[in-house]
């Protein structure tokens, strides 16, 4: 990611620098916990990423070298390890399989200082699924106290929006 305010999160962080006895220096958080993610709050502009079928070059490349190291390797196997690896031996890769990625651009956001709500934290854990099972789910609903989400703020200040022509 790429953050559009980081001298803003510099500037405002909640961590202080302080020198350990060893010389390295270790970040020590200054105040209150709740301040202490850095969180993304808006993504201006997601990232791109190209996708190609098969490995290309440099997996011609990669496949060649392990099908050397292999065969000076296999030489110093003895014989009855070497016949039973080619048995079980699957077809060759020839380096068209797959596919490759390259990330073209970032994702672009503005970050704020804060503290992940459990729900996104926790969603899908076993802590949170027991909780689900159990009934108790009110950790999670408190969690939301004082938060407010974009859909819902934005009708809150447009009521007249009519959901169904949206």
């Amino acid at each position: 990611m790429e953050c559009l305010n980081i001298a803003s999160m510099i500037q405002k962080s909640p961590y202080e620098l302080k020198k350990q006895p060893n010389g390295q220096n270790r970040s020590v958080l200054k105040g209150a916990a709740e301040k202490a993610e850095a969180i993304v709050r808006i993504t201006a502009f997601p990232g791109l990423v190209a996708h190609r079928k098969g490995g290309g070059l440099l997996a011609r490349e990669l496949l060649a070298a392990e099908k050397e190291r292999d065969s000076l390797y296999k030489t110093n196997l003895p014989p009855d390890v070497q016949q039973l690896r080619s048995m079980s031996a699957e077809p060759p890769l020839h380096g068209t399989e797959g596919f490759r990625t390259r990330v073209l651009c970032k994702s672009v956001v503005n970050l704020q200082w804060g503290q992940q709500r459990l729900l996104t934290k926790e969603a899908g854990t076993s802590r949170h699924l027991d909780a689900m099972r159990d009934g108790g789910m009110a950790r999670y609903e408190e969690d939301r106290e004082g938060f407010i989400e974009l859909f819902d703020y934005f009708l809150y200040v447009h009521p007249d929006f009519d959901r169904g022509s949206g």
